[in-house]
């Protein structure tokens, strides 16, 4: 192809005569006439230069059309991966936009602090994964960037997607949520699942920004739906109900307040600086606690069973 391009009209590959469809520049097909006997006359060479100019316009239009419906087409494409409607068709969507869906991927959920839109972070995700030469699907749910990583295992997929995209933004301000594997993307649905409740975590913790995989989470890795998720939902009642119903009324944020000071280990100074209020207004709140739960938090058992309940609801507390 490279021979056939730089000199003008048909050039002969063995037993064909081929002629590039060029158009601004861009190779955009090819067009053939087998001839292994070597017959063709300057007639066939001549008509096969002008299918090539012909076909020229014809393609570059096809060419632009797609380029503009990709991002709906790559959007939609995703949407129906992650809400679990994709059927067998699905896999011939994907093959158009270059994408083999055959593979076993994993879901990634970003949000960047100071985005204006979420189509600039999909572009920045774009570049990045060309850099780290991934092949993936982007895609959104509400504020949410989506991302169907393609290929096999990878140590730290979302530390490196971070590192990547806050190259590409010049901010770090970004979490990044990473489902398990699927081998089948049928199984997608519960890898977005999975990636959404990391950000979560990732997103309320002391250190918001950096990526948090769904095997980092620990016990909360068990908060999954149906019985186990109802279960979860009566041992955070449990232990956090008077406080979530005392923030409800009065518009207060002491469930938020204890989450920050257990998360720091009982720190008043780190959980000052994590809420940005002073550290007598953490004391002030923390005593509130205590009076209005009846819980005594210089209890190890009371403090482990705080701890488990409102990192389970920060997991359960996830957008959907």
């Amino acid at each position: 192809m490279d021979r056939a391009r730089c000199r003008p009209g048909a050039v002969r590959d063995r037993n064909r005569l081929i002629a590039p469809i060029e158009m601004a520049g861009d190779l955009l097909g090819v067009v053939a006439l087998v001839d292994p006997d070597r017959r063709a006359a300057e007639t066939d060479t001549s008509t096969l230069e002008h299918a090539a100019l012909v076909l020229a316009p014809l393609l570059f239009h096809e060419r632009r059309l797609a380029e503009l419906e990709q991002p709906h087409l790559r959007c939609d494409v995703v949407d129906r991966l992650i809400s679990g409607e994709a059927t067998e068709d699905v896999l011939a969507q994907a093959a158009s936009l270059g994408h083999d869906l055959r593979r076993q991927h994993r879901v990634a959920a970003l949000e960047w602090a100071g985005m204006t839109g979420r189509a600039a972070l999909g572009d920045a995700v774009l570049r990045a994964a060309g850099r780290l030469r991934w092949d993936v699907l982007i895609g959104s749910r509400g504020e949410t960037t989506v991302v169907l990583i393609a290929g096999e295992d990878r140590r730290d997929p979302g530390g490196e997607l971070h590192r990547a995209v806050s190259d590409e933004l010049g901010t770090g301000t970004g979490a990044i949520g990473v489902g398990g594997h699927c081998d089948v993307f049928t199984d997608l649905p519960h890898s977005y699942d999975e990636a959404v409740r990391a950000l979560t975590v990732r997103r309320q913790s002391r250190h918001p920004y950096g990526s948090t995989g769904f095997e980092e989470l620990g016990l909360c890795r068990m908060m999954g739906t149906g019985d186990g998720e109802r279960e979860a939902d009566r041992f955070v009642h449990e232990w956090l109900g008077r406080l979530l119903h005392y923030d409800a009324r009065h518009h207060t944020e002491l469930v938020t307040t204890l989450s920050r000071y257990l998360e720091s280990g009982g720190s008043y100074d780190a959980t000052s600086e994590t809420l940005l209020i002073h550290r007598s207004t953490v004391r002030y709140r923390l005593q509130r606690i205590r009076e209005i739960t009846g819980h005594d938090l210089s209890n190890v058992e009371t403090r482990l069973n705080l701890h488990v309940a409102t990192r389970i609801r920060n997991v359960l507390d996830t957008p959907r």
